[in-house]
């Protein structure tokens, strides 16, 4: 996952990796883990900046 930033049909596999990783983890302190992690991965992926900080 660390030398392929997409697949050939546009997909990011670890955004893949994490989606799923969330999806089968119940505990809400561990989901947030994962919440985060996808949502870096997303804005990295997609272009989008970083939010700035609060304060």
């Amino acid at each position: 996952m660390n030398r392929v930033e997409r697949l050939v049909d546009g997909s990011v596999p670890l955004r893949s990796w994490l989606e799923n990783a969330r999806g089968m983890t119940p505990a809400a302190t561990a989901a947030a883990v994962f919440d985060r992690a996808l949502d870096t991965v997303i804005r990295k992926s997609t272009g989008e900046p970083d939010p700035e900080p609060d304060g």
